[in-house]
């Protein structure tokens, strides 16, 4: 019997990383550690969008949905910091997810945890 192959099934097997509250240019709280994420391809009219506005998106990835994160907060992966540019909530993939579009920080925010 042939398989059939589901292409809206995501994994979140690239690694992990960590969302932070900033309060003045300072990282004071971990909200979320080890949450796991999956690059995902930054499309080309993303890219393009957002160069527009002064923006380059560096990353695009897929963590599993979690409450209260907001752009406002700082992504961690592997000890660089990332400023999140936009969430898309994906509820028509299985499992359902966030994507999130991530440029480098402009500022290197101070750890005070």
């Amino acid at each position: 019997m042939p398989r059939i192959k589901n292409h809206n099934f995501v994994t979140f097997n690239d690694g992990v990383l960590q969302i932070c509250k900033l309060e003045e240019r300072k990282i004071v709280e971990t909200k979320m550690d080890r949450v796991r994420y999956g690059n995902m391809t930054v499309g080309v009219r993303r890219f393009w969008d957002a160069k527009v506005v002064g923006n380059e998106i560096e990353k695009t990835i897929a963590i599993q949905t979690v409450p209260n994160i907001s752009r406002m907060d700082l992504i961690l992966i592997d000890q660089r910091q990332f400023k999140i540019e936009q969430i898309q909530e994906k509820f028509d993939q299985k499992p359902p997810y966030l994507l999130l579009s991530l440029s480098a920080s402009p500022i290197t925010y101070r750890d005070v945890r």
